[in-house]
């Protein structure tokens, strides 16, 4: 904001400045989104700053022009007058936001680790019923690079009283039909599976790494014998909806495979380790980012796969949220060379800054420490703080406290 003697002050923000949007729109009660729109200019001057804007029964025409309307009244800082009153002195006022707010100015897509068919329709295949008793359906990756499967979901379900197991495996190709298992996946026993369809997951004994525009199989069949009073049902769709595969049967007979024109209804996913991602994330996202370290590794996976609706810093903070494997929350900040460096909260136990009721603080090493430098992320022991007359006898200790937050006001101290 800049203050002139004699004049109303004006101001210009990178806030609502956008030089990439797109539009999700509903028309006819179906959701669409346009294609991003960018301006080149105003990219190489500020950086890429993305927005995601929404319009309600509006035709791919008029949503395309209102992308185009908003960045054109977007792509640069709107200067904002005020005329509520003037100063008598010359001054600026400069309000800064660190590197990590960057992280929002980009949404994240990833279009890894997951292929879903899952249109319910009429159809639906029984499993150990009769002389062909083996199923398949087969898959691909269209993503721009492969990525590791872990788990299949299939909707099964049993008719009477199965007493065998239900077995998933991932099977490569051989000739547009199945070939030899690559991953197994453990036995689903008969009698957890329920009369209605239900979707369950299979986990990949050992987490397969798939190439793209490769077909491969979910191969599915029951461990026990034919039984056409006691089997199970796999739930599918023949519309063939899925156009990067078909559901193959084997007969019993001569083991050969033939196209049943139908789809099973299955989820194909891939997971990878959260910090892993989050270096993903900021390589793609943060441009203004040289590097991301990963101190401690998270030792949780989870999905990979990213619609695009969301910016980088929610997703990378939906990430740290989700902790380590010793119940520790991720924490994460920018260093002065713009690296993102990633750890592990530190132990409650291991509080060794202390803060009096004045608000005065001392580090580990006993220095005091200044209002100014609003040091963050450790675990802080209060001293003086509760009067030695009062009973606590029956209250929790409030000591330590974990600083998530500082702020420091210049004029106030």
């Amino acid at each position: 904001t800049i203050y002139e003697p004699g004049a109303p002050p004006f101001s210009a923000s990178l806030h609502n400045m956008a030089n990439r949007i797109a539009v999700a729109y509903s028309y006819q009660n179906k959701r669409f989104t346009t294609s991003w729109e960018q301006n080149t200019e105003s990219d190489a001057e500020f950086g890429q700053k993305d927005l995601l804007l929404s319009q309600r029964e509006k035709s791919a025409t008029m949503a395309a022009q209102f992308r185009s309307t908003e960045l054109d009244n977007r792509k640069y800082p709107l200067m904002d007058p005020a005329f509520t009153s003037r100063t008598k002195k010359f001054e600026a006022k400069v309000y800064l936001k660190g590197w990590m707010d960057t992280l929002d100015w980009r949404y994240y897509s990833q279009d890894e680790g997951n292929i879903i068919y899952e249109e319910i329709g009429a159809g639906e295949r029984e499993i150990g019923e009769d002389d062909r008793p083996k199923a398949a359906q087969g898959f691909q990756l269209n993503s721009a690079a492969g990525w590791t499967i872990t788990s299949i979901w299939l909707r099964v379900k049993k008719v009477g009283t199965p007493a065998d197991n239900f077995q998933v495996a991932l099977y490569d190709d051989n000739a547009t039909t199945p070939n030899a298992s690559q991953s197994a996946t453990p036995n689903l026993a008969g009698g957890s599976i329920t009369t209605s369809y239900v979707w369950y997951e299979f986990i990949l004994d050992t987490p397969f790494a798939a190439s793209t525009g490769t077909l491969y199989w979910i191969h599915i069949q029951r461990s026990g014998a034919v039984d056409s009073s006691n089997f199970y049902m796999i739930d599918t769709n023949g519309e063939q909806g899925y156009a990067d595969g078909n559901l193959y049967i084997q007969r019993s007979s001569d083991s050969s495979w033939y196209n049943k024109n139908m789809d099973a209804l299955f989820r194909v996913v891939g997971e990878e380790a959260t910090t892993a991602q989050i270096i993903d994330i900021v390589s793609t996202a943060g441009e203004f980012f040289i590097d991301t370290d990963i101190i401690d590794a998270s030792g949780v996976s989870s999905g990979t796969f990213r619609a695009g609706d969301q910016t980088a810093l929610y997703e990378i903070l939906e990430l740290l949220k989700t902790g380590t494997t010793n119940s520790r929350r991720l924490l994460a900040e920018v260093t002065n060379i713009r690296k993102l460096r990633v750890y592990e909260e530190p132990a409650k136990n291991s509080a060794n800054w202390t803060m009096n009721k004045k608000r005065e603080m001392w580090d580990e090493y006993g220095v005091k420490v200044l209002p100014q430098d609003c040091p963050v992320g450790m675990w802080v022991q209060l001293i003086d703080f509760i009067p030695s007359t009062a009973n606590i006898s029956k209250l929790a200790d409030p000591s330590p406290i974990f600083i998530d937050e500082a702020e420091y006001d210049v004029l106030k101290g």
